[in-house]
This record gives structure tokens, sequence and C-alpha cells, in this order.
């Protein structure tokens, strides 16, 4: 009876290990990811915003956004509108630097601004062959038809960072 209660705690023993040696990447993969992805996009929500503006909406995104694979992609985004001018708006955001994805001692300069006016230029080169049809949709409703209603004189912008190039572990996102 003894032996007999050891051999099912070893099989289920066993069971579990075998259980969490297959799965538990595919499981643990995407979760690890997504809280690096929150840890980026925060700081980017975090940063402090130029006089006069306010967000509109906050996009954030982890996967494959590029066209070679078995990579991580992380980035993050902002809608903005301001009282500020075009020119106000680069010179405040010219040598911004956040940290990056893997190591929060480095830290990754540049973002990439895109305005209204810039929006079908920017989706035709890099929206939904790379980001995808949702942040393609997200772009155009939160800049292009606010452009096409009264703006009351406010310019409506994107700030957009991004950190390329991680290990994909198993994350299904990231193929």
């Amino acid at each position: 009876m003894r032996n007999r209660k050891l051999l099912i705690a070893i099989a289920l023993l066993a069971a579990i290990g075998v259980h969490c040696s297959c799965l538990g990447p595919f499981l643990y993969s995407p979760a690890i990811n997504s809280l690096r992805l929150r840890r980026f996009a925060n700081s980017l929500y975090a940063y402090p915003l130029p006089p006069g503006t306010e967000v509109v909406a906050r996009y954030s995104k982890v996967g494959n956004l590029g066209p070679t694979g078995n990579h991580c992609d992380y980035m993050a985004a902002l809608v903005l509108v301001t009282n500020l001018t075009r020119a106000e708006v680069e010179a405040y955001y010219q040598g911004m630097s956040l940290p990056q994805v893997g190591d929060q001692d480095s830290e990754l300069c540049g973002a990439d601004l895109i305005f209204q006016d810039e929006v079908e230029a920017y989706l035709a080169e890099w929206g939904r062959p790379y980001v995808g049809a949702k942040y393609d949709e997200f772009l155009y409703n939160e800049l292009v038809v606010p452009s096409e209603q009264q703006l009351h004189g406010r310019l409506h912008f994107c700030i957009e960072v991004y950190d390329t190039h991680y290990d994909a572990g198993f994350d299904c996102r990231c193929m």
C-alpha cells in the first residue's frame, strides 16, 4: 500500500514536471513580454507633456512588427492635442530619451512624431504591413477624423516610441 502511494506521488510529480516543462514556456514568455511592454509604455506615458497639451489616446503593442521573424518588438504611442505650434512640439521632443525594454540603464533616444498631414504617408509605409490594421485604425480615428472636424486651432499629433529585436522566447505574437 505504501509503495503504491509512493508510485502515485512519483507519477503525479512526473506528470506535473512534463506539463510545466512543455507548456510553461508558452505560458510564461507572453506574460514576461507583456510586463516588459507595460514598463516600456509607462515610461512614455509618464514622460512630461509640453505645456498646454492633453492626452487623447494611448496605444501599445508587443509582437513581430518587422519583416524578419522570431523576435519581439515593443512600441508605444500617445495621441496628443496641444495649443503649441508644430515647431514648438518638435523642439520639445527633440532629444527625448526613454529606458529601453531590456536594460533600464541604457537609453533609447528619439521618437517619431506623426502629425495629421503625415498620417496617410506614414500608414502607407509603416502601417498595416508591420504594426497591423488595429494600429492603422487607431491612428486614423485619433488623427485623421478629428482633423476633418473643427479643432479650434489645436494641433493633433502622435508620439511613437519603439524598441526592437528582443528574444521572442516562446511568445507566439513574436514569431
